[in-house]
């Protein structure tokens, strides 16, 4: 009597009755149709030849995305540089929490362009203005929302101007948003991400910095530009230096991860296994 293995060839006129009664591991008719099983236990060569050149085709796909598969992955380690280590990402979310932070600061505080002059009595008088809110140290209430449509009715092209910084300011926060959730996901994803995450990270950056400085942009052309900012005692106070600051660490943080990329060997990231002799 042949071995099992020879009994559940395709060439064997019962093969399927064969295989199924001994549930051979490898057996592929029982997925198959009733009416396809039927047919098949008479073959025909060319039945044969066609499995063979099936089968032939599978192998050959698969060994092409081995070989593609491991020839990607070889990539970071032959043609990429060596990424950072987890503590330099760790660095730089510190760091970029803090430009975060600040970036809201600017935003509720009204302090972006200020007007301080003192009388001749010896009292001071201040009004300071921010990107949503206008305060004055003689008005009572002390703030109000600016621009409002008194203010914009004999300039229009400045409140437009203003506000489209007052959004791009709010649109920026939503850009950090974005670049803490990715450092937290590329931190936290293994060796892999954080080879290649610092790309991404390094453009949210530097998308957080343009937007940044196109909003202090505005409001410093609108200060040297506009008629209400030609009295003397008008100046650009902390909200729109911090926010220039804000900005500017977006931009150094992407430049020290970019540089790290290149400077820093690369990580070992291993992990040792319990012995089983010890366990």
């Amino acid at each position: 009597m042949r071995p099992l293995r020879e009994q559940c060839q395709p060439h064997d006129l019962h093969w399927i009755e064969t295989c199924k009664l001994h549930q051979f591991p490898t057996m592929k008719s029982a997925v198959l149709p009733t009416a396809f099983k039927v047919q098949r236990i008479f073959p025909t060569k060319s039945a044969i030849y066609e499995d063979e050149f099936r089968d032939s085709s599978q192998n050959n796909f698969v060994i092409l995305f081995l070989l593609f598969f491991f020839y990607y992955f070889s990539l970071p380690q032959v043609h990429t540089i060596a990424m950072t280590r987890p503590v330099v990402y760790s660095v730089a979310l510190g760091v970029f929490v803090c430009t975060t932070i600040m970036t809201i600061v600017s935003i509720l505080t009204p302090h972006w362009v200020t007007y301080s002059v003192t009388a001749d009595t010896g009292s001071t008088f201040k009004k300071y203005i921010g990107l949503h809110q206008s305060c004055s140290s003689v008005d009572d209430p002390s703030c109000r929302p600016f621009p409002n449509d008194d203010d914009c009715r004999d300039d229009q092209f400045f409140c437009s101007m203003w506000r489209s910084s007052g959004f791009l300011i709010s649109f920026a926060t939503i850009v950090e948003l974005a670049t803490l959730i990715t450092f937290i996901v590329v931190i936290a994803g293994g060796k892999y991400k954080r080879e290649t995450g610092w790309k991404l990270i390094g453009f949210l950056l530097l998308a957080d910095a343009a937007v940044e400085f196109a909003s202090m942009g505005i409001v410093a052309y609108l200060f040297d530009t506009d008629s209400q900012f030609i009295i003397p005692g008008w100046s650009l106070d902390w909200s729109w230096i911090i926010c220039t600051i804000s900005g500017s660490v977006s931009v150094l943080i992407a430049a020290s991860l970019a540089a790290s990329a290149w400077l820093l060997p690369p990580e070992d990231d291993y992990e040792y296994l319990e012995d089983p002799i010890d366990a």
